[in-house]
């Protein structure tokens, strides 16, 4: 039977998904099939293992760096994201 994946072909955007509470989020909309966008500031490592464990989940992942307290790099973030 196959799985309900309501996210599929949808694409997420979670800040500071590389650690706590953003990283559980962003694996949960992976579980319902969305492609996630991972968000950090600092912790680039932790982003990037939070990628790895949304790609064995078969999703698509990207981590991308950017300072939420500067208008530019927001910006960035979403031309980035997009």
């Amino acid at each position: 039977m196959p799985m309900d994946l309501p996210l599929q072909g949808r694409v997420a955007l979670v800040t500071g998904a590389g650690k706590r509470l953003g990283r559980a989020v962003a694996l949960r909309l992976a579980e319902e099939g969305g492609d996630v966008v991972v968000h950090y500031r600092s912790s680039q490592p932790e982003a990037r293992e939070t990628v790895k464990q949304i790609e064995k989940l078969g999703r698509r992942a990207s981590a991308i760096g950017a300072d939420l307290g500067r208008v530019s790099e927001i910006k960035r973030l979403f031309d980035e994201a997009g």
